[in-house]
């Protein structure tokens, strides 16, 4: 029996199981290599979809026509020999528009169109709930004369296009996306580092923050005057996402660094005198109160994470902790040993490792 009579038998039967005979698994591939972003790119009246950042070639992402992940290898997981199969890039020759499709038959490509060496390859699958996918990648034509049709691509079926008609059913089914987002560009990341001054007592204090001694502004530089770098801790964000970009984190919460600056009587910031203290902390943006003794104020500095394991890649859980000898805040990452004889102020929130790449090596253009 061909692949081809396989398929549509495979296919009929979907219809009531909701995914089809032929392939082996009905979730989503784990590993996130294996996925990557894919958008809707337009230039001029050219339409084509791309994992890759195409912003060199003269295209623009359409962020209105939806987003969604595709396959971008062959996997164990989701096999291409009964899952996925290859949405091919052709380009006519007589307009240069895109047709994306199953070149099915030994990947022959259409009479008048020439396929597209492209960086990366396309993977989806043709039946609704093959390992996991569920998102319907939709196809638009409109005539253009002798021409033949022109095409356009969404991965919102509630998308329309002025004078394009949408085909009846889907090109084929891609992996949607959570609605926090599957990442965040790496430049919305700055390292978080430990600092610590030399001081004991009530006047000790471990300082986390983005900022640096080579920072060319006169109030971090002065606000890190007599501390050490103790290490790096993880990656947070420093920017909300942006309208424009296409990989964002939809569920960053704020986080505001606070000072208890109280360098006690007959004392300054680097010769400390009675009764007094010094304090770094970030709080969530919903705020802490002060206490009677404490005097914290912010800093100027904000960073943005967010509150559950693994939401935009976010793995590594921010442990704070409150050394009351010393009135010292401090924080440790998964990994570290819990500190003894100190108050657990549980997690702040979940942030990125050091070693965080966008999923799927994403191109952010």
């Amino acid at each position: 029996m061909s692949p081809a009579v396989l398929w549509a038998i495979a296919i009929i039967f979907a219809v009531k199981s909701d995914a089809s005979l032929l392939c082996p698994t009905t979730t989503a591939p784990t590993e996130t290599t294996f996925l990557r972003t894919l958008v809707v790119y337009k230039s001029n009246d050219i339409y084509r979809l791309s994992p890759d950042c195409l912003s060199t070639s003269g295209f623009s992402p359409l962020m209105t026509s939806g987003i969604g992940r595709v396959a971008i290898s062959d996997m164990s997981h989701c096999p291409l020999s009964s899952c996925m199969f290859e949405l091919a890039t052709n380009q006519k020759v007589a307009d240069s528009n895109i047709l994306h499709q199953d070149n099915f038959v030994a990947g022959i490509v259409p009479a008048g169109f020439a396929a597209l060496n492209t960086k990366s390859k396309m993977y989806c699958v043709r039946v609704k709930g093959d390992c996991g996918a569920d998102l319907p990648i939709w196809r638009y034509t409109k005539s253009a004369g002798k021409d033949g049709l022109l095409y356009a691509y969404s991965l919102d079926g509630s998308v329309v296009y002025t004078g394009y008609a949408k085909e009846a059913t889907p090109i084929c089914y891609a992996w949607s996306t959570s609605s926090c987002g599957e990442g965040i560009p790496s430049d919305k990341l700055a390292i978080l580092s430990t600092y610590v001054n030399n001081f004991q007592g009530p006047f000790r204090d471990h300082f986390i923050t983005t900022w640096s001694p080579y920072t060319f502004d006169p109030m971090v530089s002065t606000s890190l005057m007599g501390y050490k770098k103790v290490k790096d801790l993880a990656k947070v964000a420093i920017a909300q996402s942006a309208g424009s970009d296409i990989l964002k984190c939809n569920c960053l919460v704020k986080a505001v660094q606070m000072f208890d600056n109280q360098p006690g009587v007959g004392g300054s910031s680097l010769s400390p005198g009675l009764f007094g203290r010094f304090d770094h902390k970030f709080i969530l943006a919903d705020g802490e109160a002060n206490l009677p003794s404490e005097g914290y104020e912010q800093t100027g500095e904000i960073i943005y994470c967010v509150r559950e394991k693994g939401v935009c890649g976010a793995t590594v859980p921010l442990k704070k902790w409150f050394n009351g000898f010393e009135i010292d805040t401090f924080y440790t990452i998964e990994g570290e040993a819990d500190p003894l004889m100190v108050r657990n102020d549980g997690i702040l929130c979940y942030v990125w490792p050091l070693n965080y790449a966008p999923p799927g090596t994403f191109n952010t253009c």
